[in-house]
């Protein structure tokens, strides 16, 4: 067995274990260590879009401004 791979999927695991439980710490979802399993609670998707589209605009607008994007020189 290749152990890069290994090592891989335990990184990975673990990525995923501590996204699913800042997701249930949120109140998004539960998780149980115990068993692994994890239950996302239903969501309004709409929300969730309209709230990505406007971290990725402030971010996109943050890097405009500090690359002096738009200014002619």
């Amino acid at each position: 067995m290749n152990f890069t791979n290994a090592r891989f999927g335990v990184y990975i695991f673990a990525v995923l274990a501590g996204i699913a439980t800042v997701v249930a710490m949120a109140g998004y979802g539960t998780y149980d260590h115990a068993t692994g399993m994890f239950d996302l609670h239903p969501i309004d998707v709409r929300a969730v879009a309209a709230y990505l589209a406007s971290i990725l605009a402030n971010g996109l607008a943050a890097i405009a401004v500090w690359r002096k994007w738009g200014r002619s020189e």
